[in-house]
């Protein structure tokens, strides 16, 4: 079967209005958090309480992309990664309160995680409180932010982090651009692409006559991933799978009325 005959009866996907943004999820996200930290002499109990309050920001806000995504639960790996390095994906937040509570029900595994560990490296166990210390209750630290959260990385992490393991490699595709003789078609099509959170190891594989050849990697599955790249490369492309491994891009037709992927 010839190339035109294949990319003839491609299955493509008309362009979104190219109004739209990368994709759904691209807007930053604001969420109120709340981060706590019981009273020891082991560590900063403030620094503790505001770590605290950025993890259950960036928790928050992994919901809101998966939500807006229509993307299932957050692997645990993705999420694993996120919250390491959770202050990362906060651009700015403001302190709403924060002071000292007392609480009356905080377990015996709290306050020994609570004491920090010793010189040594092991954890320094407590005796089990005794009846006064439980009536007297434990102080806990409590910070309550306003965060703003960076909502393309996030989603970046959860595409390109979900199944990171032996058991799930990245599959490798074929980006194929087809016909584009136009470098300013061929710029705004590479930059769309490098710029994408779905896709990565970008690399040149083959330069032909009005077609040139890319691999690159991804943990989506090829018709998923087709579907995202039709919203970043925007109006002016069309794009079509070749097979389970191969996305064909082409600019589109003049008077191709957007639409949404088929």
């Amino acid at each position: 079967m010839t190339y035109s005959r294949t990319f003839a009866t491609a299955l493509f996907f008309l362009v979104l209005l190219a109004s739209a943004p990368v994709f759904a999820g691209a807007a930053p996200i604001s969420v109120d958090a709340e981060g706590t930290a019981i009273k020891s002499s082991a560590y900063d109990v403030r620094k503790k309480a505001t770590e605290a309050s950025l993890k259950q920001a960036v928790t928050l806000a992994v919901g809101t992309v998966t939500s807006r995504e229509g993307m299932k639960a957050a692997d645990p790996a993705a999420l694993a990664y996120i919250n390491s390095n959770a202050a990362a994906y906060v651009t700015t937040y403001k302190i709403l309160s924060e002071g000292w509570m007392t609480h009356f029900d905080v377990t015996q595994q709290a306050v020994e995680e609570a004491l920090g560990a010793d010189k040594g490296g092991q954890q320094a166990i407590p005796p089990p409180l005794s009846i006064e210390e439980q009536s007297l209750g434990v102080e806990v630290y409590h910070i309550r932010i306003n965060a703003t959260l960076d909502a393309a990385g996030l989603y970046a992490a959860l595409v390109n982090f979900s199944g990171a393991s032996p058991a799930r490699q990245a599959g490798i595709y074929t980006l194929a651009l087809v016909d584009m003789a136009d470098y300013n078609v061929y710029n705004t099509a590479m930059a769309a692409l490098l710029a994408s959170p779905e896709i990565k190891d970008i690399n040149y594989g083959s330069f032909y006559r009005g077609r040139i050849t890319l691999t690159a990697a991804s943990f989506l599955a090829g018709r998923t991933l087709a579907e995202r790249l039709v919203r970043e490369l925007g109006a002016g492309f069309v794009i079509g799978m070749d097979g389970e491994r191969g996305i064909l891009i082409k600019q589109a037709p003049a008077g191709v009325i957007p639409n949404e992927a088929q």
